[in-house]
């Protein structure tokens, strides 16, 4: 079984997937290369990535202030934490980096111009 490797590219504005011990990557996983932007399936400056249980992958979608979570083999990436607009409301972020999950499936968000760290219940 071949073992997968995500990467962030923030400088091209997406997440590609690699076959460990191959030379090339075997596909853009989410965003267009060397364009940013806001519709679902485009990032802008994407930092940290997780994938849950079921293979979902879920990026910190940084200068769109927002996470997105993108299905295998889909390159539509749906909201599931952030409004898209920078703030300080319990709903928002501004400039999120780093996620994770817990083992309840809380996704815990750095929400770094806020100084805090959100966690939002369960993501299903």
């Amino acid at each position: 079984q071949n073992q997968i490797l995500y990467i962030s590219n923030e400088e091209s504005h997406s997440i590609t997937q690699w076959v460990i011990g191959d030379y090339e990557p075997r596909n853009i996983y989410a965003g267009i290369p060397g364009r940013s932007g806001d519709s679902a399936v485009q990032l802008n400056r994407p930092q940290g990535i997780t994938l849950d249980r079921y293979g979902n992958l879920y990026v910190s979608d940084s200068y769109n202030n927002r996470v997105q979570m993108f299905c295998p083999n889909s390159v539509i990436g749906i909201t599931v934490a952030g409004t898209g607009d920078a703030g300080s409301s319990s709903n928002q972020l501004s400039y999120p980096q780093d996620i994770t999950f817990d083992s309840e499936m809380n996704l815990y968000v750095t929400d770094t111009h806020n100084f805090r760290i959100q966690k939002f219940d369960r993501i299903q």
